[in-house]
């Protein structure tokens, strides 16, 4: 069993990018930041102010 106790916080940039059709990831800004918990299980939290600044259709990226 993992002792999550241990691991150090880790804060992320959450970035605000589009998918253009000819390919790649467009950078559209920062959105804010995000909180790793569950180091290595793929949960993280952010702030409602945070995700307001994301809209449907969007991708957010860590």
């Amino acid at each position: 069993m993992r002792d999550y106790n241990q691991l150090p916080n880790v804060v992320v940039p959450v970035m605000k990018v589009s998918l253009p059709p000819d390919g790649g990831i467009r950078n559209e800004g920062f959105a804010g930041t995000a909180f790793l918990l569950k180091h290595g299980q793929g949960l993280a939290m952010t702030a409602r102010h945070v995700a307001d600044e994301l809209t449907p259709g969007e991708a957010a990226v860590l």
